[in-house]
C-alpha cells in the first residue's frame, strides 16, 4: 500500500532518481529542500511520488511499471492528497516523471482525468558559457542581496512579508536559505517589486525563480537581477539551472541573454479538480 516516508527516511529513494535529471525532485530526497514523499514501500522503496513543498507539482521517480504503485496511486490521490490539496485552496494537481518512462504511464493512470500536457525546458549555465556584464538600475531602483544583513539594515520595507513568503515555500528556514541558496531583490523606494532566487538546490545546481511585479515587468529587470544572481551562483561555483515552459517565451529570452544552454526537455501532465467539485 502507499505510504508516506517521514523525513529521516527519504534517503531510501535516492536510488530512484535519474542521475542529472530535476533538481526539485533530487532536493526533496536529500532533504535539502521542504516536500513529502509516498511510496509502494517504506523500506525499500521501488516506486514514489514527490510533493514539493512549494506546492509547485508532483514527480513520479523510481519504477514506473511497479504494478502495486500504479494500482493504489491514483485512490491515493484521490482520497488523501486531493483533500490536503482543497485545505490548501489548491485545485490543480500537476506532475511530471522524473524520466521519460513515466510519462506513458501518467497517461494511463490518470486517463479518466482531462489532462493537459505540454513541454518543459530546462537549461543550464556554464562558466565558460557565461559572459559578464556591467548590470545597473537607475535609481530608485536598488538591487540588494538577500541575506540576514538585508532583513537588519532594509526595516523600512512595507513588503518584507512578500520575501519572507518566497523563501518559505521551498526551504524550511531562512538560515537554510542563506546557508545553501542565494538571493536578490530589487526595491523601489521602500517597496520589493523583484526577486531572483534559488527555490531548490542540489549536487551544486541552483534552480533560479524570478518574478518581477506587474508594474514593474518591460523594463529589464528580470536580465538585470539575472546578471546579479549568475555571477553571484558561478562565483561560489554553483550551477545556475533555469526550467520554464515552452510556451514562455519571455523567460526563455532572459535565459538566452544571460547565456543558458539547453539540458533536456520533459513533459508535464495536469488536471483541475475545480471543475468537478463545482458540479457535485
Amino acid at each position: 500500500m502507499i505510504c508516506e516516508l517521514q523525513t529521516d527516511a527519504f534517503e531510501r529513494c535516492r536510488p530512484l532518481l535519474k542521475p542529472d535529471s530535476h533538481v526539485e525532485a533530487k532536493a526533496v530526497v536529500e532533504g535539502i529542500n521542504s516536500g513529502r514523499i509516498f511510496v509502494n514501500n517504506s523500506l525499500l522503496p521501488k516506486a514514489g511520488m514527490v510533493w514539493l513543498g512549494n506546492n509547485d507539482g508532483f514527480y513520479f521517480i523510481g519504477n514506473d511499471s511497479h504494478a502495486d504503485f500504479n494500482n493504489e496511486i491514483v485512490k491515493y490521490v484521490e482520497e488523501v492528497i486531493k483533500p490536503e490539496m482543497a485545505d490548501k485552496e489548491l485545485f490543480y494537481f500537476e506532475m511530471m516523471g522524473n524520466h521519460s518512462g513515466w510519462n506513458p504511464t501518467i497517461q494511463k493512470l490518470f486517463s479518466h482525468q482531462s489532462l493537459t500536457s505540454w513541454t518543459q525546458h530546462v537549461f543550464i549555465l556554464k562558466q565558460d558559457d557565461y559572459i559578464p556584464k556591467k548590470a545597473s538600475l537607475l535609481p530608485p531602483y536598488r538591487i540588494k542581496k538577500i541575506t540576514k544583513e538585508f532583513y537588519e539594515e532594509e526595516r523600512n520595507i512595507i513588503n518584507i512579508s512578500y520575501l519572507d513568503r518566497k523563501i518559505q515555500e521551498s526551504w524550511f528556514s531562512k538560515e537554510d536559505f542563506f546557508n545553501k541558496g542565494l538571493g536578490y531583490c530589487i526595491v523601489f523606494d521602500d517597496e520589493i517589486v523583484g526577486i531572483c532566487h534559488t527555490n531548490f538546490a542540489a549536487d551544486k545546481r541552483q534552480c533560479i525563480a524570478i518574478e518581477i511585479s506587474e508594474a514593474h515587468q518591460n523594463k529589464g529587470l528580470a536580465k538585470t537581477i539575472g546578471h546579479y544572481y549568475v555571477q553571484d551562483c558561478l562565483r561560489r561555483g554553483f550551477l545556475p539551472y533555469w526550467d520554464c515552459k515552452d510556451t514562455n517565451k519571455s523567460s526563455q529570452a532572459v535565459a538566452d541573454h544571460l547565456g543558458f544552454t539547453h539540458q533536456f526537455s520533459y513533459r508535464s501532465y495536469a488536471f483541475s479538480y475545480e471543475t468537478e467539485d463545482t458540479l457535485n
